[in-house]
């Protein structure tokens, strides 16, 4: 007798355990074709764009217009904050609220293509990378929060240097990059941010886009490091950075100190880093807090470029607006950039995208 429902008990959860790795496996296959729909679409939308006759953006004739002799520091650019990202699915932000229960309601955004964002003057980007066998994929969260209007990054690439050529003269656009690893277990062929990726990175970057990458060594020139470089010589004007792309490594202790490991100063380095204004390979600063004048304003004096947010999880504000226009940081980041308004009519722009900061904000200690 206790044989028989010992047996009936363990058949019972035998089959629940079936029932519930049956479902599991219907809830990945159906975020994988999602996943795997964006990437379609993504090739699809680059082979149309490959076969298009060649013809300039309606945001070149802004780009234009600025001075030539106007130095970058004082340029001042509009930017979109995850601008891979595409509306992720309901059954995937209803997971991700089983975790992060706050992360549905700020996650109410999207992109549109990379080259459509360029299109209408947005000159900054920032991209979650991650490493996926010899290349990388972007995604906020993996599976459940991976839709993407650029799910590939070598085909990202391809995207920008296709742009770069038909808009001859255009403004530096800034990519930010960041270097994710949160939640990898949710994807097993996910790699490390370990060196050897790192280096992957820096040869897909400097394959992709060629001579349109401005890169740190171009930078420093023969100084000893960066800030040397930044005092003695300063920003290149914009002249010389026309038609460049300028890639940035998120602020992040961890991955800069396996990033700079042997270069310092970033000797034969891709990308640029977020670091003390000190260091040897400091550049570039992360001050998300637009109402942090004090900070921002002291970045800008150490010769740093600052890049901060008009708005963040959604939640905005015309007076976070204004001290980010105010702040004098050349990088403005938004989720609501002119052509797609919050529900509330809020928008963050800069006129043309992007516009020559002539009113002698701090920059090197003004």
């Amino acid at each position: 007798m206790f044989r028989k429902a010992l047996r009936a008990v363990l058949l019972s959860l035998a089959g629940l355990v079936a029932a519930a790795l049956a479902a599991l496996a219907i809830v990945v296959a159906v975020l994988a074709a999602g996943r795997a729909a964006d990437r379609r679409d993504q090739a699809a939308r680059l082979a149309s764009y490959r076969a298009e006759a060649p013809a300039a953006a309606p945001s070149l004739a802004a780009d234009l217009e600025i001075p030539d002799g106007l130095p970058f520091a004082r340029l001042r650019l509009l930017a979109t904050h995850n601008s891979y990202r595409a509306a992720g699915s309901r059954l995937g932000l209803f997971l991700v609220g089983l975790v992060e229960p706050e992360w549905p309601a700020k996650l109410a955004y999207a992109h549109r293509s990379l080259r459509e964002q360029l299109d209408a003057g947005v000159r900054s980007f920032e991209l979650d990378l991650r490493p996926k066998g010899r290349g990388f994929v972007m995604s906020h969260v993996p599976l459940v929060d991976q839709r993407s209007v650029a799910p590939d990054f070598g085909l990202a690439l391809e995207e920008l240097a296709l742009w770069s050529d038909r808009n001859p003269g255009h403004l530096p656009v800034v990519i930010i990059v960041e270097a994710k690893d949160d939640y990898a277990f949710l994807d097993p062929l996910l790699g490390p941010w370990d060196l050897a990726a790192f280096g992957r990175l820096d040869t897909a970057l400097r394959e992709g886009l060629g001579t349109r990458l401005y890169t740190p060594d171009e930078f420093r020139g023969d100084r000893p490091d960066l800030p040397t470089a930044r005092w003695r010589d300063g920003w290149p004007n914009v002249s010389e950075l026309r038609g460049r792309f300028v890639f940035v490594l998120h602020e992040d202790e961890r991955h800069r100190a396996t990033y700079t490991r042997d270069r310092s100063a970033l000797e034969g380095a891709a990308l640029f880093v977020c670091s003390p204004p000190g260091s040897p390979d400091s550049g570039f600063a992360i001050l998300n807090d637009a109402t942090d004048l004090a900070s921002i304003k002291n970045a800008l004096r150490e010769g740093l470029i600052v890049r901060t947010r008009a708005d963040a999880d959604l939640e905005t504000s015309a007076a976070r607006l204004e001290a980010a226009l105010v702040s004098f940081a050349q990088i403005v980041s938004t989720d609501y950039p002119p052509y797609a308004p919050a529900p509330d009519g809020y928008v963050a722009s800069l006129p043309g995208g992007a516009y020559a900061d002539d009113r002698g904000g701090p920059v090197r200690g003004d």
